[in-house]
């Protein structure tokens, strides 16, 4: 359903209706081509299947290493920590 103006449009099924969105008479009629494959119902992109638990086939390629690399380790401090003296 959508609206511009005074009109009222609405898809049901393969036909467009433009309806007078005042009186909602309607005004025009119009039957759109039928594609090889319909819409999915209600509309809008089609839902992929559901994921089932099965890995994705195994290319050769092992995956990347995702291990997250720990922080560096600040190397000791010969001074103790205080300023050195110039």
């Amino acid at each position: 359903m959508a609206v511009s103006g005074n009109s009222l449009f609405i898809l049901r099924g393969g036909t467009v209706y433009r309806l007078n969105a005042t009186s909602l008479a309607v005004e025009t009629r119009a039957d759109l081509p039928m594609t090889s494959t319909p819409p999915p119902a209600g509309g809008g992109n089609p839902v992929p299947p559901p994921d089932n638990g099965t890995p994705p086939p195994d290319n050769g390629t092992p995956p990347p290493d995702t291990t997250p690399t720990p922080p560096a380790t600040p190397a000791p401090d010969d001074s103790g920590g205080q300023p050195k003296a110039f």
